[in-house]
C-alpha cells in the first residue's frame, strides 16, 4: 500500500511540474495563420466549405497592400449527428503552399463536389478547378477553367446534372464573363469564356454572383460602373441550339445616381431572381433586396427593400439563400460598433415583402466577416471568418426557427491548423518535463525489483 501511495505522490509532481511550466510540446512563440475568403454549399443536412488557408505558406504576397503568406484552398464537410462535428481539413489544390490561391467558390449536386478558385501559379492570377465524389473526397487534377494573363479573377460556380458554370471578371478588360464546363471521361473542359455585359469596353465591372436555374437558364449580378458610380446590374442567359446568349443588362437598384452599391448575392428560382446587395443611400451602408422576374419580354424588379432593422453602423456584403421562395440573407453588421454578422428571412404581410428582426448569428467576440449562407431541410447554415486569437479562423453555426424567432447554435471553429509550432519545443521546458520523468522512470524500475 505504501509504495502504491508513493507512485501516486510521484506522477502528482510530475503533472504538477508540466502543468505549472505549461504544455510540454508548445513553442516559445505563437504562430497565427490566416484562414479567408469561406464559401459554402449545403445538402440536406450535409455542408460543403472551403476557403483560402496560409497555413501552408512559404512565400509573400501582398493583398490589399498587406503582406500574407500564399494560400492554399481547403475543405471541410460535416453532418449533423447529435451535434456538428466537421471532418479532417483537405487541401483541394495540387501544388501545396509554394503559390497563391484564393476566392474559392464551391457548389454541391446528388453526387459531387466542385470547386473554383484564383490561382497564380504562373505567375498571374487565373482560373482553376477540381471535383470529387461527395462521399469519398479525393480531389482530382487540377484543371485551367480560363487561361491567360489576367485570365479571371473573383469566380462564382454552380452545377446541374453535372454540366458546371462559372461567372468571372476578367482581369484585362474588366469585364464578367461565363463559362460552361462538361465531363468527358470524367475530365472537365471549359468552353471559351463569353462577355456578359453589353456596355462600351473599359468600364468596370465586379464582384459577378451566378445562380442556376435550369441547364438552359443561368443568371448573373454584378458590380458596375458604367454610370460613374457603382450600380448593381443583371443578366439573363439562355442557351438556344447550343449558343448561349445573355440578355440586355439591366440596372437593379432603384435609387439616385449619386449612391455607390457593392457585392451582389444572387438566388434564381423558378424563374424569380432575387439578389441582395449594401450600398450608401442613407450615408451609412445598408442591405437592400430587389426580386425580379421575366415579364412581357423584359426582366422587371421591384422596389429596393432595406433588410437590416438599426441604422446604426454599417452593414456589409451580405449572401442569400433561396427555398421555395422563402428569402434568407445574413451580412456583416456594425451596430454595436464592432463587425458581427446578422440574418433575416423575408415574410409576406398584407401581400407586400419585409423582413423580421435581425438575430444575431456570432456567439463570440471579435470581428467576423464575409458570411455565407445555405439551406437544408427547415434550417439555414451560415460560415463565416472571424478574427478571434489571430488574424482569422473559419466558423460556423446552424439556424434553427423554435416558432417564435431564429435560434443559431453555438459557433464552431472549422478549420484545424495548429497555431503553435511544435517542432522546437523550448530546451528549459524540456528539460523540467524530462527531468522528473526519468527520475520516475528510475524508482519504478527499483521498486519493481526489490519491493514485494
Amino acid at each position: 500500500m505504501k509504495k502504491q501511495v508513493f507512485l501516486v505522490l510521484i506522477i502528482a509532481i510530475i503533472a504538477m511540474n508540466i502543468n505549472v511550466h505549461g504544455n510540454a510540446i508548445s513553442s516559445k512563440e505563437h504562430v497565427p495563420s490566416l484562414q479567408w475568403f469561406p464559401s459554402l454549399a449545403a445538402d440536406n443536412d450535409t455542408v460543403y466549405i472551403v476557403w483560402a488557408d496560409e497555413r501552408n505558406g512559404n512565400y509573400t504576397r501582398i493583398m490589399n497592400n498587406i503582406p500574407h503568406k500564399s494560400g492554399d484552398i481547403y475543405i471541410s464537410k460535416a453532418s449533423f449527428r447529435n451535434g456538428w462535428c466537421f471532418n479532417k481539413n483537405i487541401r483541394i489544390n495540387e501544388i501545396k503552399g509554394t503559390t497563391g490561391h484564393g476566392s474559392p467558390s464551391i457548389t454541391v449536386d446528388n453526387n459531387n463536389v466542385y470547386a473554383v478558385w484564383e490561382d497564380d501559379r504562373y505567375g498571374f492570377e487565373e482560373l482553376y478547378f477540381s471535383n470529387a465524389e461527395k462521399n469519398n473526397i479525393k480531389f482530382k487534377k487540377d484543371l485551367p477553367v480560363a487561361e491567360g494573363a489576367g485570365s479571371g479573377v473573383l469566380p462564382s460556380i454552380s452545377v446541374r446534372n453535372g454540366t458546371v458554370y462559372v461567372a468571372m471578371m476578367n482581369k484585362k478588360t474588366w469585364d464578367i464573363e461565363f463559362t460552361q464546363g462538361n465531363s468527358t471521361n470524367s475530365v472537365y473542359r471549359f468552353d471559351k469564356p463569353i462577355r456578359v455585359n453589353d456596355d462600351p469596353a473599359g468600364n468596370w465591372h465586379y464582384a459577378p454572383s451566378l445562380a442556376v436555374d435550369t441547364e438552359k437558364n443561368v443568371c448573373i449580378a454584378w458590380l458596375d460602373a458604367r454610370n460613374g458610380n457603382y450600380d448593381i446590374y443583371f443578366s439573363h442567359g439562355i442557351k438556344e441550339n447550343g449558343i448561349w446568349r445573355f440578355s440586355t443588362n439591366m440596372r437593379v437598384n432603384d435609387d439616385s445616381t449619386n449612391v455607390s452599391h457593392y457585392t451582389p448575392s444572387l438566388a434564381f428560382e423558378n424563374g424569380n431572381a432575387y439578389i441582395a446587395w449594401y450600398d450608401d443611400r442613407n450615408k451609412n451602408f445598408d442591405i437592400y433586396f430587389s426580386k425580379g422576374r421575366f415579364e412581357n419580354e423584359s426582366w422587371k424588379f421591384e422596389s429596393n427593400i432595406r433588410v437590416n432593422d438599426d441604422e446604426k453602423g454599417d452593414q456589409m456584403h451580405p449572401d442569400i439563400a433561396i427555398k421555395d421562395n422563402e428569402i434568407f440573407i445574413v451580412w456583416e453588421d456594425g451596430r454595436d460598433g464592432g463587425s458581427d454578422i446578422y440574418f433575416s428571412k423575408g415574410v409576406k404581410k398584407n401581400g407586400s415583402l419585409e423582413f423580421i428582426k435581425n438575430t444575431k448569428v456570432n456567439d463570440i467576440k471579435g470581428k467576423h466577416y464575409d458570411p455565407q449562407i445555405g439551406e437544408g431541410g427547415s434550417d439555414v447554415y451560415v460560415a463565416w471568418q472571424a478574427e478571434v486569437k489571430d488574424g482569422g479562423d473559419i466558423y460556423f453555426s446552424d439556424g434553427k426557427y423554435d416558432g417564435k424567432t431564429w435560434v443559431f447554435s453555438r459557433n464552431t471553429k472549422i478549420n484545424d491548423d495548429l497555431t503553435d509550432s511544435f517542432t522546437n519545443p523550448d530546451p528549459v521546458l524540456v528539460g523540467l518535463i524530462l527531468g522528473p520523468v526519468i527520475g520516475s522512470i528510475i524508482i519504478v524500475g527499483f521498486l519493481r525489483k526489490y519491493g514485494h
